[in-house]
């Protein structure tokens, strides 16, 4: 029969063979067998088991309550538990095995073994003097085994990079003993491992107090050391720098999966190099596979414990450039402790090629004039000086990210380092793809001299399973749950690939059940291989595979994007309706297009992208202008033709001069269908080859887009930077626009409200721009407090401007506003409000989320509620904050939020109206 498990470290907890917990109803009962436990196979006598539990009884009592006790034990765990007599009790040997049995041999690298705590922690027994007596004596024999065995834990999981862990075992080994330097390293190790660099040191100088207020005594040099180095990575660093600082910020947010074993064997490397050993690295992986993040990882480990790092990145661009990756090198170095003491004649060479050199120490003497092989020589050395001056104090660590892209010359210098600077405290780690086409014969050569450099290879392979699963996890904990259909797909697609899970999970946010997760597994030619260099190489597998009509089709269907279902448009490329869907179903079966019910589309704009730029360009401008062509020969017929869409294809077509009415009018019916996220994008990236009027009017549209968006900050910003000779009519809607930013944005006090109402009042009275006009009186509605004598003015004037002038739908929204305002603020006719709303309601369609139509629910349910129809107006609010949510406008969807609120709290909701205001509150306005 299997035995009992007693749990003594930390709360007592009794287990079953089962493993079920087994609970005892009288605290005394599970003491006794706790007692008889900790000191098995040792005959006890029942009067000294009597006393030490029930002290205050008489012997009589005590014995026949420790008899009940006996029983009690006999009946849940078994006769043969116990072996007794009349004079003694001992527990049978083997029947239970507490976690105090090998407490000294317990394998540190045995990571899921039960926690560890004070001995019965929490578990008193106030009227047994005795017993207590006994159980701090175990407590205090047991500390030093605790103690080793948390270390060693702690020590492991540190090995292994696996920061929550480490941080864990702190706390734990601080309940135990809150004065521990291992608890109080390895919280601030954690702590900085997860970004939280401030947070870090509030521990330590709490810690580092109470061990002087108690104890008198002082944390040793090296956590000292540590906290000073974590503590310089908030600071600005200075010209000479005593110590290293340690970057944090970029683990803040993020956790560190799997990788455990290769950390490990990372993190051995570099304990051998501090016993002076000659150890480099060399991280191999495909792209998205975890290089970067291990090595960083490490390095903020590395620092932490005194080493001074310097870091690099490689690039393609630069591939051609001599002495690039050192000269970048030399740049990160020259910030290390140490680094002025190179000598001037080795800094004069390193001068030659990096002038933050001569920057830093412009008295050095010239450089001895050299050229060819000897000058390479001359600067190596140089650089070699300069990581000996470096290292004199501190271990330094360089590592260079994609050493696959470095320059020859830089390699070679790199070559002749690790040859040389054997005796110091260095250590190299390189990042390098694993595909053999990424190789150049360079750095091809470079890695076949690994092993006599020291350069230990290490392969990153994919992560399990279980840890894929666990990244999955962690990526969808601030989000909905897909479901396991999505969940098993993102996990299959991304093949353990973290990136290509980071970027499954981001594609199913945006597309839900329709999400690429279903068919990124099938978009390889040969589906057994592994993703490889994210989906680029995927999907340019997938394309090289494609018939030269198919190939036709997805060229120009990348082109159409969202019409790429207008058989008739592929005519323009000779092919006929039926050679077309021939074509697109091959395209589905690729998985390149995806079947979205009543239409294909691209499987995801990733794809379409790629198929967009691998066409020629030349070919592409001549699509783009037959496309624009025949979109502009459909236009005015049935069907509208967006003109942003019209302008993007002039635009792409080198027509820039026929796009520009297109333009600023497709601009301008985003805004007003809703779409102002549409002419975010157009305007602002069409504006820089905007000039004269056609930018003034792009300015003020893209403006206005941006206040549609809520991003009140960025409109101020623009309206305010533009140094264009505005006309009159153009300032006066400048003015209006920039009153409504500072509003919202927080600029406009409320002692300038009057003023700023004056104001509206008269660009409204004088402005003959009718648009200017229904912004203004729109926008004096909402921003002005106070009910001045100009608000009589405009009301007896400018509100009657819709018998004057031809007005659209988004104009008469505005001039209502206006209206009712008046009718609720200046007549105090609150019925006659609502009725103006409710017409205006009853004559409208299903609202969409234009802007009229967000403006007339809102105001709708706003009029309601302040009339006292709180349920009628809750209905209203509701719409507008759905609407305001689709476009992501935070201060519109706030102000529902607070409406909804006050709502549902006259309404007697209080819950729900506490809920709503906690949430007006929570949203954050984005400028």
């Amino acid at each position: 029969m299997a035995p009992f498990r007693l749990s003594c470290l930390g709360p007592p907890v009794l287990y079953g063979p089962d493993g079920d917990p087994i609970r005892f109803r009288t605290r005394k009962h599970f003491a006794l067998l706790l007692y008889l436990a900790v000191e098995p196979g040792i005959p006890h006598r029942r009067d000294r088991l009597a006393t030490l539990l029930w002290s205050a009884a008489d012997v009589d009592e005590a014995r026949h309550s420790l008899a009940t006790a006996l029983s009690m034990i006999r009946g849940r765990l078994g006769a043969e538990l116990l072996d007794t007599d009349r004079d003694t009790v001992r527990l049978m040997p083997g029947r239970i095995v507490t976690d105090l049995q090998g407490l000294d041999l317990a394998d540190p690298d045995e990571l899921d073994e039960g926690p560890l705590g004070p001995f019965l922690e929490e578990f008193d027994i106030p009227d047994a003097v005795d017993y207590q007596q006994w159980k701090d004596g175990q407590h205090a024999r047991l500390l030093p085994s605790i103690h080793s065995a948390m270390a060693s834990r702690i020590e492991q999981s540190r090995r292994r990079g696996d920061s929550r862990r480490m941080e864990a075992l702190g706390h734990r080994l601080q309940r135990i003993d809150e004065l521990s330097e291992e608890a109080a390293r390895a919280v601030l190790e954690a702590r900085a491992m997860a970004g939280d660099r401030i947070g870090a040191l509030r521990s330590f100088d709490r810690w580092r107090a109470r061990l002087a207020d108690e104890l008198g005594a002082h944390p040793s040099a090296q956590l000292e050391r540590m906290a000073e180095r974590l503590r310089r990575g908030g600071w600005q660093r200075p010209t000479i720098a005593l110590l290293a600082p340690v970057p944090t910020e970029q683990w803040k947010e993020r956790s560190f999966i799997g990788r455990g074993a290769e950390f490990r064997t990372c993190y051995d490397r570099w304990e051998r190099v501090q016993r002076g050993e000659v150890q480099h690295l060399l991280v191999r992986g495909e792209s998205g596979i975890g290089k970067t993040t291990l090595v960083e990882r490490l390095t903020t480990s590395m620092a932490l414990e005194g080493a001074s790092v310097a870091r690099v990145q490689c690039y393609e661009l630069e591939r051609e450039l001599p002495f690039g990756v050192t000269g970048s090198l030399v740049n990160h170095l020259l910030d290390l402790p140490g680094a002025s003491a190179t000598p001037p004649e080795q800094l004069a060479e390193l001068g030659r090629l990096t002038a933050k050199v001569r920057q830093r120490y412009p008295s050095l003497p010239a450089p001895i004039e050299t050229s060819g092989e000897s000058a390479r020589i001359l600067y190596t050395e140089a650089v070699m000086a300069l990581v000996g001056a470096v290292a004199e104090d501190h271990p330094v660590v360089l590592v260079i990210d994609d050493i696959h892209l470095a320059d020859a010359t830089s390699l070679t210098v790199l070559h002749l380092m690790l040859r040389r600077l054997e005796a110091l405290p260095l250590m190299v780690m390189l990042t390098a793809s694993s595909a053999p086409e990424a190789e150049t014969p360079s750095t091809r050569r470079f890695f076949d001299n690994a092993a006599s450099l020291s350069l230990l290879p290490l392969a990153l392979g994919p992560l399990s399973d279980g840890e894929s699963a666990e990244l999955v996890e962690l990526l969808l904990s601030d989000g909905g749950d897909p479901g396991p259909a999505i969940r098993r797909a993102v996990l299959a697609g991304g093949r353990g690939n973290p990136m290509v899970l980071e970027l499954l999970v981001g594609d199913w946010r945006r597309r839900g059940d329709g999400c690429l997760a279903l068919s990124v597994s099938a978009m390889t030619p040969r589906a057994e291989r592994p993703p490889k260099e994210t989906f680029q190489r995927l999907v340019e597998g997938t394309l090289a595979a494609l018939n030269g009509e198919e190939r036709s089709v997805v060229e120009l269907a990348a082109i159409l994007g969202q019409r790429l279902n207008d058989l008739t448009m592929y005519t323009m490329v000779d092919l006929p309706v039926a050679r077309t869907m021939r074509a697109m179903t091959a395209l589905t079966a690729y998985r390149i297009l995806r079947d979205a019910g009543s239409h294909l589309e691209f499987a995801n704009e990733f794809i379409r992208g790629q198929c967009y730029v691998g066409t020629a360009a030349p070919l592409r401008r001549m699509l783009h202008g037959l496309v624009a062509e025949r979109l502009l020969l459909a236009d005015g017929g049935d069907e509208a033709i967006p003109g942003l869409e019209i302008a993007w294809h002039l635009v792409r077509a080198d027509r820039l001069h026929d796009a520009i009415p297109f333009l600023l009018a497709g601009g301008k019916e985003s805004i007003r269908r809703g779409a102002p996220h549409e002419a975010d994008l157009a305007l602002s990236t069409g504006l820089p080859a905007l000039t004269g009027q056609p930018r003034r009017t792009a300015i003020l549209l893209l403006a206005e887009a941006q206040q549609e968006l809520g991003r009140w900050a960025d409109s101020l910003r623009l309206l305010d930077e533009a140094r264009e000779a505005f006309s009159e009519s153009e300032e006066c809607c400048r003015e209006v626009l920039r009153i409504i930013a500072r509003r919202w944005s927080g600029h406009l006090e409320d002692a300038e409200l009057t003023e700023a109402g004056e104001t509206l009042c008269h660009i409204a009275s004088t402005t003959t721009d009718v648009d200017v006009l229904a912004k203004a009186l729109c926008a004096s509605t909402l921003l002005t407090a106070t009910r001045g004598a100009c608000h009589f003015r405009v009301r007896s004037g400018p509100l009657g401007c819709d018998a004057q002038f031809t007005l659209d739908e988004y104009q008469r929204i505005q001039l209502l506003l206006a209206r009712a305002w008046c009718e609720d603020q200046v007549r105090n006719d609150v019925l006659a409000c609502q009725r103006l709303w409710t017409r205006r309601c009853t004559n409208s369609a299903t609202p969409k989320p234009q802007a009229p139509s967000r403006v007339t629910v809102f105001v709708r349910g706003g009029t309601l509620r302040q009339g006292g129809m709180y349920s009628s107006a809750a209905q209203p609010i509701l719409g507008e904050a759905r609407m305001a949510r689709q476009i992501d406008n935070r201060v519109h969807l706030s102000a529902a939020a607070a409406g909804l609120a006050i709502a549902q709290g006259r309404l007697g909701n209080a819950r729900a109206s506490t809920g709503l205001g906690a949430l007006a509150l929570g949203i954050p306005a984005r400028g």
